[in-house]
């Protein structure tokens, strides 16, 4: 586990382990939940913040085992009118919702002793939008629940991540807020090694480049603005 962080006078750092040191001639950090408190061990601020995400994963659907039979697959659906999505898990959906009495998480920051535990279940955050989603998807009215996924992930304020150069800061990287890691997290990779490699990447990352929040930005500002990210997040606008 890294413990601190000390930038040399050559550019360079010192990576300060439970097992040692480590000289490194960068840093990326790519902390995921602990991303703001590995950059407080440089001195830097990043725009993140966790909240807090459910998702259900029904039992089979004989519609779905019907399609699979068939060497098909279900569309993945986003409903922009009440924030939720789904997709086929196995023989059954995997629906989730970006529900509006939303939860910020780790508001005083994430604890190092959190592992890969899930938080409790909490069916009144999303009591509307199960009773919505029954009303559109009338098949899981009759449908079993196989398991409740409740856990936390980072936003940055405009939802998309925090990746490339940290700006006054030699040598170190940035790879987090990286919200959808399995879809995002090639592309965000593809483009770091190409920027610390040759200079920059062959496409714009404008949209994702961290130096896009400057010196103005805060906590204040920070959390209010993941939090209107989360609950605005297939809004059409």
């Amino acid at each position: 586990m890294v413990k601190e962080t000390h930038h040399r006078t050559d550019g360079s750092w010192n990576v300060i382990t439970d097992k040692g040191l480590i000289h490194a001639e960068h840093i990326v950090n790519d902390g995921g939940l602990w991303a703001r408190e590995v950059g407080k061990m440089a001195g830097i601020y990043f725009p993140l913040h966790p909240m807090k995400h459910q998702h259900l994963v029904t039992d089979d659907i004989p519609m779905i085992v019907e399609l699979v039979e068939n060497n098909e697959k279900h569309a993945h659906v986003v409903d922009p009118s009440r924030e939720t999505y789904l997709r086929q898990e196995g023989h059954g959906i995997c629906i989730g919702f970006y529900e509006q009495p939303c939860r910020p998480w780790a508001i005083d920051g994430t604890p190092w002793e959190f592992g890969p535990e899930l938080l409790p279940e909490n069916f009144e955050k999303i009591e509307d939008s199960i009773k919505f989603a029954y009303k559109r998807y009338p098949e899981l009215k009759v449908t079993g629940i196989k398991s409740v996924i409740h856990g936390p992930f980072t936003f940055a304020p405009d939802g998309n991540p925090l990746v490339d150069p940290v700006p006054g800061v030699q040598n170190y990287w940035a790879a987090c807020g990286v919200m959808a890691g399995f879809s995002q997290g090639g592309g965000v990779g593809f483009s770091l090694a190409q920027w610390m490699i040759e200079g920059e990447p062959e496409r714009s990352v404008m949209a994702i480049d961290v130096a896009r929040f400057g010196d103005w930005i805060t906590s204040q500002y920070t959390l209010p603005k993941v939090v209107e990210n989360y609950q605005k997040r297939f809004s059409i606008t």
